[in-house]
């Protein structure tokens, strides 16, 4: 038996955008923070034990988390509170074993019980009249929801041929949710008094329940090759509708009828000893997103294609790798999203680079010390659905070391951000200000200090 108990606790001072072409290299602006009262408070313990014994395992978890923050990038700085409860099991089974066949089979159930609310401390009186009319003081939103999760799956590898495999998998995945309103239903405010311009922004629909049953698979060939592995597989996948996707509405939206989202793909690759190379392509279709009226609908669709290789390789005390990729992600379908921002078919989705790269290099020149340098590369992508505007990318590098001075006992150091590189962790564009361009500077260069303690 093997348990483990996990515990985390963030309190959290958060910051907002800073507005601007290229803000993030101003020295100034680079260390501001335009919204000092913004905080985020979260809190989590997570519980698991695996018990096994003649191929069977069993996996019963306890999870508990909750988050307190201020939403200082919406007009009026509501707060929202959430919390979620959820306990399940994981039962595995190793259906075959032998030196041609390998199955295992397993099931997984989990119920969930969680709740939201947000509320607006004072009323909006500094934004556009329409905002001013829309976001009143008071609770926006306040609602519970539960779900229950029943799934079963299996793995197969078949050794059909001498060194030619089969591979397949399958899970089918049911998932319900029940909803219940704790608060007048509507777009009213939350004494029952309408909003001008048509009524308030909010929309809390009433109790109701929904479910979502999908299957996810994979098809494939494996073959040896040298000392190496090539492949070619077929694969689907899912993601069910978001419980705030379903259940938090804004305006004349009063369900939101939603499909899960569905991911096709084909990847062929080969898995040698010094390096990996891959291509794959996909659709996903289903695509979930918020349109011009503040709707949530799935008619979304996005296509991709890519290549990843990497490589590895260890030369006495000192080991290399490189990884890297190519991809293009497109929106496949036209909208008009929120704002008066334009998605046509054939557009870059924004934040989705095409070039993606990092290296490493570790030199242990003894047991007990070792350093390692690491460059990260993330190249030019679009920040806007509409692809009218760019960041340029970056190439950062961090330093990291590691002196055990016994067995149990290490101090350890990093430097961030190496060179002091002026880039933005998260870049955006936004039709909502008249700068448009905005971005979460990165930290400039960061020194930690540390050490290590084992029993």
């Amino acid at each position: 038996m093997e348990s483990t108990l996990n515990f985390t606790n963030l309190n959290q001072e958060t910051g907002a955008y800073v507005e601007g072409f290229e803000a993030y290299k101003d020295a100034e602006l680079r260390k501001s923070n335009p919204s000092p009262e913004s905080y985020r408070n979260a809190r989590s313990v997570r519980f698991a034990s695996r018990w096994s014994r003649d191929g069977w395992y069993v996996v019963p978890y306890l999870r508990y988390s909750e988050m307190d923050f201020l939403q200082h990038f919406l007009p009026g700085e509501p707060r929202e509170r959430n919390d979620q409860t959820s306990g399940g099991v994981v039962l595995g089974w190793d259906v075959a074993s032998t030196e041609t066949v390998f199955m295992t089979a397993g099931a997984n159930l989990e119920y969930m019980d969680g709740h939201l609310d947000q509320w607006q401390a004072e009323p909006l009186t500094d934004s556009s009249p329409f905002n001013n009319a829309v976001r009143p003081q008071g609770w926006q939103y306040d609602y519970d929801v539960t779900s229950v999760l029943v799934a079963a799956y299996y793995d197969l590898s078949w050794e059909f041929s001498e060194g030619t495999r089969l591979v397949n998998s399958l899970r089918l995945e049911y998932l319900g949710y029940d909803y219940d309103n704790l608060m007048l239903d509507g777009n009213t405010q939350d004494d029952g008094t309408t909003c001008d311009r048509g009524g308030c922004l909010y929309n809390r629909p009433s109790d109701r329940s929904d479910n979502f049953t999908n299957v996810a698979g994979r098809l494939g060939v494996e073959r040896d090759l040298g000392e190496g592995v090539g492949y070619l597989t077929l694969g689907s996948g899912f993601r069910p509708p978001q419980a705030t996707e379903l259940y938090r509405l804004q305006r004349f939206q009063d369900v939101a009828d939603l499909k899960s989202e569905q991911l096709f793909s084909v990847e062929v690759g080969y898995r040698g000893t010094f390096w990996n190379a891959a291509a794959y392509a996909e659709k996903l279709d289903n695509f979930i997103f918020r349109d011009a009226r503040g709707f949530n609908i799935d008619d979304g669709k996005t296509r991709a294609w890519g290549i990843e290789a990497e490589a590895f390789r260890t030369l006495g005390r000192h080991t290399f790798s490189i990884s890297g990729t190519y991809a293009e992600h497109k929106y496949a379908f036209d909208s008009s999203l929120a704002g008066g921002e334009l998605i046509e078919k054939g557009n870059y989705e924004d934040t989705a680079p095409k070039w993606l790269a990092n290296g490493r290099w570790l030199w242990a020149p003894s047991n007990r010390l070792s350093t390692e340098l690491e460059l990260i590369y993330v190249g030019e992508h679009y920040i806007d659905a509409g692809n009218t505007a760019k960041y340029d990318g970056h190439l950062v590098s961090n330093l990291r070391g590691r002196f055990a001075m016994t067995d149990s006992f290490a101090i350890y150091a990093r430097v961030m951000n190496l060179t002091d590189k002026k880039y933005a962790d998260r870049a955006d564009y936004t039709y909502f200000s008249a700068d448009g361009y905005r971005y979460f500077p990165a930290m400039p260069r960061q020194f930690y200090l540390g050490a290590t303690i084992s029993f």
